[in-house]
């Protein structure tokens, strides 16, 4: 009862989006219903009325009055039928392109905590495919509330006009209906059971591998192209005796039950309409109408059947796109305390806790520290300590579990996210490269963009020399997989434009999380050095897992399973020969001669 419940609570929702988009196509919408199942009921009651003019010395001109209100009433109904088509269709685009700007709207302004689950689990992503997919519900959804609304009222036309057949012939055709669908296609259903087979994902694997010019070297230079065919031709076997032979047989199965059930319905119901005939309880004019009726009327049952299974499909698709369109938001539009100051003078951890939503696991455990303005903070250890989550509850994006953050003194949940986001520039790891000019990426607008302050920043960052040597300079496109005339720089090179991006906000707290992990131990070494050449008098915060880039720093704390296990100097902690003093040595080989 909750399934279903859920099921029309998600219809109903499916409908009023429809009705948003277009109120006039919405009611077409429902207009067609009745045609549909009232323009082929014409065609039955014309034939039944030629039959009676024929055998019962009916009025020759009733005939032609009925056949030409009829005929006209059919071309009303087939043009209206087309016109609602093409409607539906412009709607539907309307409605699929309604559902993908609120989502983009939400993963801008949802939550960030909530966004970063979202996509871990790639519901974003599944529900831009139920959006956009030809094979989902969603792009046929108009069509489909159609085709389920029309099979209903069909089927009780029909079942009307059915109702001095004897209930049993009414049962029978509705079994032998429902048997059928429910062994139809059973070929493509086994397909989406087994999906791809071992033999199958392995010929594909091949296919990949084979077309990669990477692998194309080793290929020809090792000579295993003969191994590449053999293996080829022996899942190709496989694939066809085990996974297109089991469809053919379903495919087989099918077909023969529908047969069957086909022989039976007709046979007992055109067999029965003979029958009453014979015993002249019926005339011939309704004879044609009865049976008309009864094909008719075991299509309405199979299209109500088909329907009825494609609104578990809708329901499923509808809960994920309302699951991304959840407005958690990040409280971006708050408005900040009258006595907030766009300055830092400190930030303390006290005693915080974190665990990712719906984990038992706490990532980060009683963390505590003080960072003053004018201190550069290094947090440093292997992959999966929990520096990252350590930076975005700094940042604010991510709020503790349990313990404090506090800024200025005061719980940061006190203040307003966008004037508290202003305080930090923030270089992550995957920091977006934006398709637009490395100006613009800079600037990080296309508005009010203080072009000299722009090339100050990227001369701070060492990169006025080769912006400069291109041919459109500073108006240069990134990302060519978006723009033509686009370029991609080195890493080393991308890295000094997120510097440059950095020093233009000016913002109070410079925080740097393993951007240059991708580099060199010596790249890195000197990119950390810039960033520590132009932050004094602000509040720093270098994320590394290599010691050597955040030796210059006040304080370096060592974190372990989400627990802060070394805290202080370099020299400090050095002195105490634990574990930082023993990753230190591992490391040093890279970049010993750097520290000099």
């Amino acid at each position: 009862m909750k399934k279903l419940k859920h099921i029309i609570d998600n219809g109903i929702y499916l409908l009023r989006l429809m009705r948003s988009c277009s109120v006039k196509t919405f009611y077409l919408m429902l207009i067609q219903i009745p045609v549909k199942v009232l323009f082929p009921f014409l065609g039955i009651l014309l034939s039944q009325m030629v039959v009676r003019v024929l055998t019962e010395s009916g009025d020759p001109q009733e005939l032609i009055a009925g056949i030409v209100i009829i005929g006209g009433l059919l071309i009303t109904g087939g043009v209206l039928d087309q016109y609602t088509a093409g409607s539906l269709q412009i709607m539907m685009s309307m409605v699929q392109s309604g559902l993908e700007e609120r989502i983009m709207e939400n993963e801008i302004t949802a939550d960030y905590e909530e966004l970063e689950q979202k996509s871990k689990s790639g519901i974003f992503e599944e529900a831009m495919d139920y959006i956009w997919r030809n094979n989902s519900f969603i792009p046929r959804s108009a069509e489909n509330m159609v085709e389920l609304f029309s099979g209903l009222f069909g089927f009780l036309l029909y079942a009307v006009v059915l109702s001095e057949l004897h209930i049993g012939i009414l049962m029978i055709i509705i079994g032998t209906t429902l048997v059928s669908f429910l062994f139809a296609d059973l070929g493509a259903k086994e397909r989406r059971k087994m999906g791809w087979n071992i033999a199958t994902r392995y010929i594909t694997k091949l296919h990949e591998v084979s077309s990669q010019p990477k692998a194309g070297k080793d290929i020809r230079l090792y000579r295993m192209g003969s191994w590449f065919e053999e293996k080829f031709q022996d899942y190709l076997t496989q694939s066809r005796r085990n996974f297109h032979g089991k469809i053919a047989r379903k495919n087989f199965k099918s077909g023969w039950i529908d047969a069957v059930m086909r022989v039976v319905r007709d046979g007992v119901s055109y067999g029965y309409l003979i029958w009453i005939l014979y015993q002249r309880r019926i005339g011939a004019a309704d004879f044609v109408l009865m049976t008309g009726a009864v094909a008719g009327f075991s299509e309405w049952v199979t299209k109500i059947a088909v329907q009825l299974a494609n609104t578990g499909q809708m329901s499923a698709e509808i809960s994920v796109i309302r699951e991304c369109l959840k407005e958690k938001r990040s409280g971006e539009e708050t408005i900040p305390s009258a006595d907030w100051k766009l300055e830092l003078d400190e930030i303390v951890f006290d005693h915080v806790f974190y665990r990712y939503p719906g984990s038992d696991r706490y990532v980060l455990r009683d963390i505590s520290f003080t960072v003053k303005k004018g201190e550069k903070l290094a947090l440093v250890g292997m992959n999966g300590a929990g520096k990252t989550t350590c930076v975005k509850l700094l940042c604010g994006l991510f709020a503790p579990t349990a313990g404090r953050i506090l800024v200025n003194g005061r719980d940061v949940s006190e203040y307003g996210r966008r004037e508290y986001y202003r305080l930090f520039s923030t270089v992550f790891q995957d920091s977006a490269v934006l398709p637009v000019s490395i100006m613009e990426n800079v600037a990080q607008n296309r508005e009010s963009i203080d072009a000299d302050r722009v090339k100050d920043c990227i001369e701070k960052a060492g990169l006025k020399q080769k912006v400069e040597s291109l041919p459109q300079g500073y108006d240069t496109l990134l990302v060519p997989e978006l723009n033509s005339s686009g370029i991609t720089l080195s890493g080393g090179q991308m890295q000094r434009v997120m510097l440059a991006r950095a020093i233009y906000k000016g913002a109070s707290a410079l925080i740097l999380d393993e951007p240059t992990a991708a580099l060199d131990p010596i790249a890195e070494n000197r990119i950390y050095m810039e960033y520590n050449r132009l932050v004094n008098g602000k509040i720093s915060v270098f994320i590394s897992h290599r010691l050597a880039s955040t030796h210059f720093c006040d304080n370096i704390l060592l974190l372990q399973n989400g627990e802060i296990r070394e805290a202080g100097t370099h020299e400090e902690l050095m002195a105490i020969n634990g574990e930082y003093a023993r990753m230190f040595a591992l490391q040093s080989y890279y970049y010993q001669e750097n520290m000099g």
